[in-house]
């Protein structure tokens, strides 16, 4: 249903996130999942030759931030991790607007 109307409106839908970011044209990747699936999600990103975002916290082991680190500096492309939720109430500031 979701799908067929985001189809409707011109928007590429993918079941397997690797067709998602092998696709050409994918420079930057969001990793707004599960904190287990950062890793590998982040990986193939990387492999695609796409910068990521994650959101926080990035992975569950210190390693494994190392991990995707290196394979961002190895490939000269940038790893950030952040928050999502500072524009939505209740973390917006004053009113909540």
């Amino acid at each position: 249903m979701f799908q067929d109307e985001l189809r409707g409106r011109g928007v590429r839908v993918c079941r397997d996130y690797r067709r998602m970011i092998g696709r050409e044209g994918v420079d930057i990747v969001s990793v707004p999942t599960p904190i287990p699936l950062h890793v590998p999600m982040a990986m193939a990103a990387f492999e695609a030759g796409a910068h990521v975002f994650l959101v926080t916290p990035p992975a569950v082991l210190v390693q494994q931030v190392d991990r995707m680190a290196r394979a961002a500096a190895q490939r000269g492309l940038l790893c950030q991790e952040g928050s999502t939720t500072s524009r939505t109430p209740p973390h917006a500031g004053g009113n909540g607007a």
